[in-house]
């Protein structure tokens, strides 16, 4: 089974990138998995109406808005009722080089 990988970047250029850098570790390692590109969230969002992805990498950037801790309980009060749909959602913060040891060589 083929694991379905998706980014979403503005950068077409970091784009690019990331699916050739992502091609060239599946390979190497003997992943099974198909790497897919996205510039904007409407073309992801639109993609993902009618194919399943196993990982997404988000590059979000909010502009002028701030996320403060006030916005925290609402968020999470979000989170969970999304939750509830049966959908597993996972958060994993990794440090720069952890992330780099993953993907080395």
């Amino acid at each position: 089974m083929a694991y379905q990988v998706a980014f979403c970047d503005d950068e077409t250029y970091q784009v690019k990138v990331n699916n050739l850098y992502l091609k060239e570790i599946a390979s190497k390692k003997k992943y099974d998995f198909e790497c897919y590109g996205f510039r904007t969230g409407k073309q992801l969002k639109s993609y993902m109406l009618s194919n399943a992805l196993d990982i997404v990498f988000l590059d979000i950037d909010l502009g002028d808005e701030v996320i403060t801790e006030e916005d925290l309980p609402k968020l999470e009060k979000e989170m969970k009722k999304i939750s509830k749909d049966g959908k597993r959602i996972v958060r994993n913060e990794i440090s720069k080089s952890e992330a780099l040891d993953m993907f080395k060589d």
